[in-house]
């Protein structure tokens, strides 16, 4: 089982002046300054230098990088840049992707540029993401199975049309309607009998706009 600890408890927004609005805001300066130099400082690096096979750098080291990497504001899943973390950047990966102690949108990012390191332990894992239980009827759980879906559509294609079309089930129509999606990004014709089944049934406007948009897609790919 993987283990996560994510909150089901969403803290509600609340209302503020604009003078503590302003107070917050410069209170959170320093750090939005101190990953955007971080993210400078790593991106100089790696396209300077990379890193030494004969001295790779440790997986802490890496860690750290890809932490401040996936804290850029933003962020965009590039695999000539991930690469230039290190050797072990798909297990570091993993790592971050299951950690509690890490802010959700980290990782969230994590599981995202999975979909860049296509292999089976990644195929593995994205998958137990996709029916991990503590993930279940939390916000920040939703956001990570739909993350997941989309790495694996990404990664896999065709070979994972079946596991994603289990979630057209799902009770979650967020999750419903990435899957859908998913299922569109694997370009595989063998999702289209998937979706046609799909659309009559599907209550949720959003979610059906999804699977016929998806479906559609398929059908002038396969032209």
């Amino acid at each position: 089982m993987i283990q996560f600890s994510l909150s089901d408890s969403p803290v509600p927004p609340v209302s503020a002046s604009p003078g503590a609005r302003r107070g917050s805001a410069v209170r959170r300066l320093p750090w939005v300054v101190a990953v955007f130099l971080g993210v400078l400082a790593f991106a100089s690096a790696a396209q300077a230098r990379g890193w030494d096979p004969e001295r790779p750098p440790s997986k802490e080291d890496q860690r750290h990088s890809l932490t401040v990497l996936l804290s850029a504001h933003h962020y965009r899943p590039d695999r000539a840049l991930l690469d230039q973390v290190g050797p072990d950047v798909n297990t570091v990966l993993v790592y971050l992707a299951t950690d509690r102690r890490e802010r959700p949108e980290v990782r969230r990012r994590a599981v995202t540029s999975l979909g860049l390191y296509p292999s089976d332990r990644t195929q593995r894992f994205l998958t137990g993401l996709l029916f991990e239980r503590s993930l279940l009827g939390t916000p920040e759980g939703t956001l990570i199975r739909r993350e997941a879906l989309v790495a694996l559509a990404r990664a896999f294609k065709g070979a994972v049309v079946d596991d994603l079309a289990s979630l057209r089930h799902d009770e979650n129509p967020q999750v419903r309607e990435a899957c859908a999606r998913a299922l569109g990004m694997t370009d595989s014709r063998s999702a289209l009998p998937i979706l046609e089944a799909w659309l009559p049934h599907e209550q949720v406007l959003n979610t059906r706009l999804a699977v016929d948009e998806a479906y559609q897609h398929l059908i002038r790919e396969g032209r």
